[in-house]
């Protein structure tokens, strides 16, 4: 028998968290929709290849991010509201009542997404010129094959938004549009690193 790898680890420490958080903050929503997601998923993708993916295979479980990021459409719908401008600010605030983990991890999951998204537009203009047809592979590495990965830069942002916040001296489920713009920065520039050592 052979142990867990560093990916599988870091998808049971993910999917435990999660578990326990949204049971905590009674967010059925988002749990119940990732996992119709993920068990559809599993379904349909045993039929195409069985003894490889399906339910009781690990390799579902490895977008284990992706369906946490789908099932966020109700956090986003239902957790969180506008707050009333700031007399010494400008910029617009939000905030959300799914409690500090969740919010983090809903706005890191955001950014991480539309980072790839970017990213993809830019290969998809220039394929098949140049090297945007080695760079494809490595994005699909990074979203499919790399759960320990994309946990490790997951995590990452939801460290520095909780910093940013904690500096500012405000609670870490506020967040405003400059804060989503620079964790967007910021994924670009570590996607983009694992991308170029990827060669």
């Amino acid at each position: 028998m052979t142990g867990l790898t560093w990916h599988q680890i870091a998808i049971a420490f993910a999917l435990i968290w999660f578990l326990l958080a949204t049971l905590e903050h009674k967010k059925y929503n988002w749990l119940g929709f990732s996992l119709t997601i993920w068990l559809l998923g599993a379904y349909y993708s045993a039929q195409i290849l069985p003894g490889i993916f399906g339910i009781t295979h690990w390799f579902n479980a490895y977008l284990l991010h992706g369906y946490i990021f789908m099932g966020s459409i109700f956090f986003w719908i239902n957790h969180v509201f506008r707050l009333p401008k700031r007399a010494t600010n400008s910029h617009i605030h939000w905030r959300s009542d799914a409690g500090i983990w969740l919010t983090l991890l809903a706005l890191a999951s955001l950014v991480m997404h539309i980072a790839l998204i970017l990213l993809l537009m830019v290969v998809g203009f220039e394929y098949p010129n140049g090297i945007s047809i080695y760079i494809l592979p490595a994005f699909m590495q990074l979203y499919f094959l790399q759960p320990a990965t994309w946990w490790v830069m997951t995590a990452f942002l939801m460290f520095i938004f909780l910093l940013h916040r904690r500096i500012q001296g405000e609670l870490p489920d506020i967040f405003s549009l400059q804060q989503i713009y620079a964790g967007v920065f910021l994924a670009l520039l570590m996607q983009f690193t694992y991308i170029f050592f990827s060669f």
